[in-house]
């Protein structure tokens, strides 16, 4: 607690309070409070503050716990006595001084509160759409998803080695998972996000062609470029998810009677070159300019600025292929993009607009190939269903005749007969292995809510033929089990709907 009204006389000695202490304190100036009048004011004051900050700290550590790296680096100074500045937010960006309140603490801390509860139930639906685009992603909870996220982008940058334990992760997925499966899965992942990233701008935002480019439709034939095919094939090359540069390397690399088909393969087989892309984009411009302005134009100017199509930008981590590892940007220029992303915000707004505003930024980038230090949720759930599809397992275990197929069964059993009968559940087909950990859920006390109701999404969403078994689910808290029977119900009306 700051104190900024004493005189120059009056001596100031710090002191740290952790939680326990400043509740205590709390409850002995209401004491105090309560025999006398004078400081009553002052006390009531402390404690909103106090509320405020818990329940602030109370909502960071449910986003930190919900995955959202957004605020993996988020700090929050509070200052509770007269200042002009009484609240400074970071993230961590290295512009934390852009983001300053300056209303009164009570007023910027109620603000501040509301608008992170807004991130957090924003962000929990975009996981649960996710998990439910993405069967794969209910592998796994929360914390294991964030240590994927992390691990596997150490791969993407070539860092560093992923954790062992990665590896044992992914072998639910895929037996024997090597590094060279993940980077495979990561480079078809790459594809496949950046291309729907694509067409989602390109249908936002339709390829502006110059009127110089327009008018080189109507220059003479003699100059050997049919610029409406050029314009075609490029936009085609665009249309499968290739940057400019790529389909202008691509068209170059194919020669003159450049093919779609035959553009592509060679697209897929170098899109890891970087370089050789830049080098052939230039090739291409250069031999362009040549070809329409080189027969008697002069003083014309270069290709890049006069000819080229104005395509939309997509962000897209640069991929380049080292001796088979895959390597992305460096962590400096990460970084350096992170700070642009926050310098962009106008200066002139308050706080919570400030945030707000950073915020929408971020939800725009969930979609992006890689975040910082992570992979994009998107990207990892790629990854993780590319991984799956490599050697898909077909079970097909046949269901027990006492058990009714399709519906949830209630199995009661004496506890030592328990898991005996679990198993003999999976033994009735002697050639069928026994069940994975994926399969069996046995609840103890500390069993949480997330791995009850991700053995519920695994089970309605199945299509390998497993039978998934919650075993003691009378050890489960209260609490969680009427909560995990509530959620069990919805998914069971969504599988409805969408049958």
């Amino acid at each position: 607690m700051n104190n900024d009204d004493h005189d120059e006389k009056t001596v100031i000695k710090d002191k740290k309070y952790n939680l326990d202490m400043l509740r205590d304190l709390q409850s002995k100036l209401m004491l105090v409070a309560g025999k006398a009048e004078q400081g009553r004011d002052a006390v009531e004051r402390f404690t909103e503050i106090l509320s405020g900050i818990v329940q602030l700290a109370d909502l960071y550590i449910k986003l930190c716990a919900a995955g959202n790296v957004l605020f993996s680096e988020w700090k929050a100074l509070i200052y509770c006595g007269k200042r002009k500045v009484s609240v400074m937010v970071d993230f961590g960006f290295g512009d934390s001084q852009d983001l300053m309140g300056t209303k009164d603490v009570i007023v910027q801390l109620d603000e501040l509160c509301h608008f992170m509860e807004n991130c957090l139930k924003e962000w929990l639906e975009y996981v649960e759409e996710k998990r439910s685009e993405i069967y794969q992603l209910n592998y796994f909870t929360t914390e294991q998803l964030v240590i994927l996220r992390r691990e596997l982008s150490k791969l993407m940058s070539n860092e560093k080695e992923m954790a062992a334990g990665v590896y044992t992760l992914l072998a639910s997925l895929k037996d024997s998972c090597t590094e060279s499966d993940v980077k495979e899965a990561l480079n078809a992942a790459f594809m496949e996000v950046g291309s729907q990233n694509y067409q989602e701008e390109m249908e936002m935002e339709p390829i502006e062609v110059k009127p110089e480019l327009e008018k080189m439709t109507d220059m003479p034939e003699e100059c050997g470029v049919d610029l409406k095919k050029v314009k075609a094939i490029l936009q085609e090359l665009v249309d499968e998810g290739l940057s400019e540069v790529q389909a202008k390397a691509a068209m170059q690399a194919c020669g003159p009677a450049v093919d779609i088909d035959d553009a592509m393969a060679w697209y897929y087989q170098n899109m890891q070159d970087e370089k050789l892309m830049a080098r052939l984009c230039k090739e291409w411009e250069d031999d362009m300019e040549m070809k329409l302005f080189g027969n008697g134009l002069e003083n014309s100017t270069p290709a890049a600025e006069r000819a080229s199509p104005t395509i939309p930008n997509v962000q897209t981590p640069s991929v380049t292929t080292t001796s088979g590892s895959l390597v992305d940007s460096s962590h400096q220029a990460k970084q350096e993009k992170k700070v642009r992303s926050l310098s962009k915000i106008t200066s002139s707004l308050d706080l919570i607009k400030k945030l707000q505003q950073l915020w929408k930024d971020y939800q725009i980038s969930l979609t992006a190939v890689s975040l910082e230090d992570y992979l994009s949720l998107e990207h990892l759930g790629h990854t993780l269903q590319y991984l799956a599809t490599k050697d898909p397992v077909e079970l097909n275990r046949n269901f027990p005749k006492y058990l009714n197929t399709g519906k949830p069964n209630l199995v009661v059993r004496r506890k030592d007969e328990i898991l005996r009968d679990v198993l003999s559940i999976y033994m009735a087909d002697k050639d069928k292995p026994l069940p994975s950990y994926d399969e069996v859920l046995i609840c103890t006390p500390q069993t949480t809510l997330e791995q009850v109701v991700l053995l519920w999404r695994r089970a309605m969403f199945d299509n390998s033929g497993k039978i998934y078994c919650l075993v003691n689910a009378d050890q489960l808290d209260y609490d969680i089990s009427t909560t995990a029977e509530v959620k069990r119900n919805q998914l069971t009306q969504d599988t409805r709907r969408n049958t």
